[in-house]
Parts: C-alpha cells; structure tokens; sequence
C-alpha cells in the first residue's frame, strides 16, 4: 500500500492567513488535531502545520490574544513529508527515524495530499481469523493415559 492511498484528512488544510478562531473551529469539527498550513489554495504546498498545542504554547506563552491571530502567526514549521509514492513500510521507517507523531504527504510538486500517523501505519493484526489459528496449532490430548496394570 502507498501512502497516499493510506493518508487521511486529505481535504483538512488552510493558508497562513485563516483568522485562529476558524483553524480551531475546523480542528474541532472534524476532529482533526492539526491542520497542514498551505502556501495556496491553488497549489497547496505545504509550509507549516498548526496543532492544538501549537496555539495552546503561543499564546499563553507571548501573552497573546488569539481572537487578533492568524494560522500563520502560531504554525509550526518543523514538519516531516513524505511522498505520496512511498510505501507504508517506507513511511513507518521514516517515522521511527525521526520520531515524527506524524507525516505530511505531499505530491512530487510538494502540495498536500494528506497526513499519516501511527495509527494508519500498524498492520492488520485481526485479519488472522480463529479458525485458522485453532486448525494450525497441533492438538494436546486433554488428559494423560492412565496405566491400569493386569491382574
């Protein structure tokens, strides 16, 4: 599987200029804990993400009233991409080296195709069904043989 083919929330993103009160609104709605900034509507490269803690550090921290800011003034641009073409193998490497929470998949142009975190990238572990289990393991007898001597 690729990553774009594995990304979600491909249709979440906004420019640098949204007023934060509506970053935070999307973020709410459609549960979605950060937003990739994007440098157009247009062309949708990646320039920064906003989170929740993002906003949270900004302005508490700076004394800031959030009501006056933009995406722009709290985004985070320490981020990881990935390209759309790599495989999920290649993506859960990735994120192990870096320690990434999450990755940013973008297009061979660098626009935004939609993010992958942990939780997409684990294997399927219930595709092994019981049965199969129950008819690979060799079956123990339940109780031991008593030996009953002639007399």
């Amino acid at each position: 599987m690729l990553a774009k083919q594995a990304a979600t929330h491909k249709e979440i993103f906004c420019t640098s200029d949204l007023p934060l009160p509506e970053v935070f609104q999307m973020m709410s709605v459609k549960k979605c804990p950060c937003i990739p900034i994007v440098e157009s509507l247009a062309h949708k490269n990646i320039i920064g993400a906003v989170t929740e803690h993002d906003i949270c550090l900004k302005t508490i921290t700076d004394g800031l009233n959030p009501q006056r800011l933009s995406a722009g003034r709290v985004m985070n641009g320490n981020i990881t991409t990935v390209n759309c073409e790599a495989t999920i193998e290649e993506c859960a490497e990735l994120m192990k080296l870096t320690g990434a929470e999450r990755l940013f998949v973008v297009d061979e142009n660098g626009g935004f195709c939609g993010i992958l975190t942990e939780s997409e990238l684990k294997p399927d572990i219930l595709s092994i069904n019981l049965e199969t289990v129950i008819t690979d393991l060799p079956i123990a007898p339940a109780l031991p043989q008593k030996f009953y001597p002639a007399y």
